[in-house]
């Protein structure tokens, strides 16, 4: 791609071209019929396209505009971001620390005065001004407001409690935290006083209970009844309280755990899958083996490995867990309880070259059985004048199982540790042993009732483990309140009473993504772009990836090699990802830099230019992450328009939330705007409000210095009378995003120069054109779009990211007509047809 840079222009066309099957010609003709009509169908397009768009009068408006040269200096900017992330991260680690603080000292108090003594037994029981429920409605924390900051109705001076299902809530243990955490509330609301930007604060504890900051209900399922929540199951606390670790989980799949057992052994397989995180290493043994039946039926099983490598422990990422956990569901109880090979491949695993070689960790999960049963035989029977005798019932002897498991152990470094859960039966010798001469622990299991409880020796043992002091980064993951893609800032809480340290559970501080990407996106231009990585040099924000506003499931990182070169070029890039997984900062020139630019939505594949380009990088101090600008060398000196002379005579621009006008304080403001505007609630032809009288504008969150801010005002008439009064300004543009300006350069000149597009906007779709070309706009790559009938564009629209001005980018010299898709604005199905104008 050249120098030149997409401006805008676009048009919306509702075309619908019906055939009646009665019309066609004989078949000797059809070819030349069907040509014959796509011709005309393209002369109809083409004239509607200049008619309508007028981009040739578009293109001489902004040829013959005045702009402003910026140079731009990458690492000054580079240096720039790197100090606002790293101050950014220091007040929310100061906020976690405060909060860590304030939970040991709340327990540690509590339990100094003896205050447990002076509580109910029931919690319901428990005073209103100490215990404040998600779950229960009559105990929300009212009165409950609706803050932008969180996206729902929460108060923001009290915190509340979130017990799981899984738990007892009349426990002693459950009653105790819900009393002492209501002391770190004072902590709470301090930190957010200092910092007005912070998102959700918790303390989650080891008895399953978290108390959350600031108080609100719990999201509900479709049916109306709260989400279960466990933190000893989220990644915050699981990344806080459990160093990396390998973990082999052995099943005994034979035919005695058919029925309950099996369902329980499920369940524990897929709950310690669920406490691992990527920097562990996973697999699974189901251990059996082949017999014969009472009849003499032989029935082929064996000893699998679930995992995709049947050799090596694999990564616990989220795709590998989620294949776990699919090939855990699809397993049937039967065969022989062979455990001595499941052993012994199991032990192979551990000792593969694949592994973090820290913690060496065994799941056994078995019900014990000496037999399983009379349809289990160990050899095929026989017959005899009286008729068949079937073999033997197959009987094992635990004790070359246990031999085995000694004789393995002793040449694996560093040892295993092992954990048994006995489903269902009382034969406990075989669990028993095993755990005991393993620094283990054995379970009885008889259901899947309170199972994270049951298992808390587990985890107890991985928290003790794994002692860290350091603030811990999780990966990113979906928030489960709804705040999108997040990134925990989590330590553990440990109590300093006596001698044991006691681990109480995890303190944690949210950082949404969406945060992150708006403090990199305010200093982009041009046709610079920036990302982000971690230490394994996976992409966790880059513009060809979805928006982490847009995912429904936790993410699947891929590398950032992938994205930033095709065909192994440019070659040397991949000293720059080294150099960012180390948290170093420089910056590196290529000569063959790769621009993917999407050809419209993200199904329908980029186009890969070459460029020359930068790369500035740096690390974010005090994180594992690392950022960078890519800055073609067109992107030296940013040229954004100048202010309109004052001798223009211009429209009045209104913003695109019109019935804001309409309000008290608008009216207020702006006597008559609203009556100009005209708005027409029900048109015919549109079937959502508009005004035949005037365009509107809208601004991208990338129009703004501080996109954030934009986001988290929650009084919408306060955005639409502040950029009114600023479109409409013609006085100059003298304070920049540096200098405490609202809006980046050249925005209200955007404004006021495509409000000269109305008129001819108004005069060319007339009544007649109406009934074919519903909206007509024009995007800007810094974030203005206007559109014309006047109408009510959501809130974060940003033109530069759609399908249309995507299509446009990629064939700047050509018309892109769209497939048809959902109008965002609501009036149903629309094509679009657009144009690039360059700059």
């Amino acid at each position: 791609m050249t120098s030149q840079r997409l401006k805008l222009g676009w048009i919306l066309l509702w075309f619908l071209p019906i055939i009646c099957c009665q019309s066609l010609p004989p078949r000797g003709g059809l070819v030349a019929q069907v040509q014959k009509w796509a011709t005309e169908i393209e002369d109809d397009m083409l004239t509607l396209t200049e008619d309508v768009l007028a981009t040739q009068k578009v293109q001489q408006m902004f040829d013959s505009s005045l702009y402003q040269i910026q140079f731009k200096d990458g690492d000054q900017v580079a240096n720039e971001v790197q100090n606002t992330l790293a101050d950014y991260f220091v007040k929310r680690e100061r906020a976690l620390n405060d909060v860590a603080k304030a939970a040991v000292n709340a327990y540690d108090n509590f339990y100094l005065k003896d205050l447990g003594s002076l509580l109910p037994n029931q919690l319901q029981n428990l005073s209103f001004d100490v215990y404040f429920d998600s779950d229960i409605p009559s105990r929300y924390p009212e009165p409950l407001t609706y803050d932008t900051r969180y996206f729902q109705k929460v108060n923001v001076t009290r915190g509340c409690a979130k017990i799981s299902d899984q738990v007892d809530r009349n426990s002693k243990d459950v009653i105790d935290t819900v009393a002492w955490t209501v002391d770190i509330n004072k902590q709470y609301v301090a930190n957010l006083m200092k910092d007005n930007y912070l998102k959700w604060q918790y303390f989650g504890s080891k008895f399953g209970l978290s108390y959350t900051f600031p108080g609100r209900p719990w999201t509900t399922n479709f049916v109306g009844f709260t989400k279960d929540y466990d933190p000893r199951l989220r990644p915050w606390y699981i990344a806080a309280t459990s160093g990396p670790k390998d973990v082999v989980i052995v099943i005994d799949c034979s035919l005695s755990m058919e029925g309950n057992r099996f369902k329980i052994a499920k369940a524990v397989a897929k709950t310690v899958l669920a406490t691992l995180t990527r920097n562990d290493y996973v697999n699974i043994v189901c251990a059996r083996f082949s017999h014969w039946d009472e009849t003499g039926k032989w029935h082929y099983y064996e000893t699998t490995v679930l995992g995709c490598y049947k050799d090596q422990l694999i990564p616990a990422s989220l795709p590998n867990r989620k294949s776990l956990s699919s090939a855990i569901d699809n397993l049937k109880a039967g065969g022989t309880s062979e455990m001595k090979r499941g052993f012994r491949k199991a032990f192979q695993l551990l000792r593969g070259s694949h592994r973090t070689g820290c913690q060496t960790i065994m799941i056994v999960i078995t019900d014990g059985e000496t037999t399983d049963g009379p349809k289990v035989r160990c050899s095929p029977g026989y017959y005899t004048r009286s008729g068949f005798v079937p073999g033997p019932i197959c009987k094992y002897k635990w004790q070359t199982v246990i031999d085995e498991i000694t004789a393995q152990n002793k040449i694996t470094n560093p040892k295993a540790r092992i954990f048994s859960y006995l489903t269902a039966s009382k034969e406990e010798s075989f669990a028993g042993q095993i755990a005991c001469s393993n620094q283990g622990i054995m379970v009885k299991l008889d259901n899947t009732d309170n199972l994270i409880s049951n298992m808390q020796h587990y985890y107890n043992y991985l928290a003790s483990s794994s002692f860290q002091t350091e603030i811990t980064w999780t990966a990113p993951y979906l928030d489960a309140s709804g705040l999108g893609l997040t990134v925990t800032l989590a330590s553990v809480v440990t109590s300093g009473r006596d001698e044991n340290n006691e681990t109480l559970g995890v303190a944690g501080v949210d950082v949404t993504l969406a945060e992150i990407e708006d403090l990199l996106q305010r200093y982009e231009w041009g046709t610079a772009y920036s990302f982000l990585i971690n230490t394994d040099g996976e992409a966790i924000f880059h513009p060809r990836l979805k928006p982490s506003s847009e995912l429904v499931d936790d993410p699947i990182f891929v590398s950032i090699d992938q994205l930033e070169m095709s065909h192994g070029r440019p070659k040397n890039f991949t000293d720059v990802r080294s150099e960012m997984q180390e948290g170093k900062s420089g910056s590196m020139h290529f000569s063959n830099c790769i621009r993917g630019i999407p050809k419209g939505d993200y199904e329908d594949g980029v186009d890969i230019l070459q460029v020359p380009c930068t790369y500035y990088y740096r690390g974010i101090t005090g994180s594992t992450y690392s950022f960078a600008f890519n800055l073609a060398d067109s992107d030296k000196q940013d040229r954004y328009l100048r202010n309109l002379n004052k001798s223009v005579t211009l429209p009045t621009s209104f913003f695109t939330a019109v019935f804001d006008y309409d309000t008290l304080f608008g009216r207020e403001r702006i006597p008559n705007g609203y009556k100009q505007l005209d708005i027409q609630r029900n048109n015919a032809q549109y079937n959502v409000p508009v005004s035949l009288v005037h365009s509107v504008f809208t601004l991208a969150p990338r129009s703004y210095c501080e996109p954030s801010r934009y986001f988290l005002q929650g009084n919408s008439t306060l955005i639409t009378v502040s950029a009114h009064t600023f479109a409409n300004s013609r006085e100059v543009e003298n304070r920049s995003c540096l200098n405490g300006g609202e809006f980046k350069g050249g925005v209200r000149a955007t404004i006021q120069l495509t409000s000269l597009l109305e008129e001819n906007w108004k005069q060319t779709l007339g009544i007649t054109l109406r009934q074919t070309v519903k909206w007509v706009y024009i995007g800007v790559r810094n974030g203005v779009f206007r559109s014309y009938p006047g109408h009510i564009v959501h809130k974060g629209y940003d033109p530069v990211k759609r399908p249309w001005y995507l299509r446009s980018l990629t064939n700047p010299n050509k018309i892109a007509i769209s497939t048809a898709y959902l109008d965002s604005a609501g009036i149903g199905k629309v094509i679009t047809i657009s144009k690039a104008i360059k700059e």
